[in-house]
């Protein structure tokens, strides 16, 4: 009996106050639908990357905790790799990979290594054309030789 009492008080009660209190909604949602969207957020809201897939779920916001960036690191690498088996091309595929091995491994300095490898690898292959000095230190720094234009990012 104490036990329900416990998952009455903590679950259940939790998951209603926090429909009503931490749950942003809109004028025409119901609560049942308020309450709805609440119970994933609250039950799976301290279990990491679980509560990131929740919140992307049921709210529709891209995780931006670190568990979330890795969630995005493996999700691009996914997506080249579904590219490359479709025969599309991949554009950022260096990067991508750098991204994901050194947010899984916990490798400082992994992101870096992917932008000046990414760059190396679209100069070695005639996507970049640096032309100055300084554009060749861009490259090696964001991996792009030159800045995008606004309308171009």
């Amino acid at each position: 009996m104490e036990a329900a009492a416990t998952a009455y008080g903590t679950v259940i009660v939790g998951t209603l106050m926090g429909a009503f209190i931490a749950n942003p909604a809109k004028e025409e949602d119901s609560y049942l639908k308020r309450v709805m969207k609440a119970a994933p957020l609250h039950l799976l809201g301290q279990i990491p990357f679980l509560r990131e897939g929740a919140t992307l779920a049921t709210e529709g916001i891209p995780p931006s905790t670190p568990h979330g960036s890795a969630m995005k690191a493996a999700s691009a690498v996914f997506t080249d790799a579904k590219n490359y088996m479709q025969g599309k091309p991949i554009k950022s595929g260096v990067k991508h990979m750098a991204a994901a091995a050194g947010m899984g491994l916990g490798v400082p300095g992994a992101l870096q290594f992917g932008r000046t490898g990414q760059g190396l690898y679209d100069l070695s292959q005639g996507r970049q054309h640096p032309r100055t000095f300084m554009e060749y230190v861009r490259l090696l720094g964001t991996g792009e030789a030159r800045l995008k234009r606004q309308g171009e990012r």
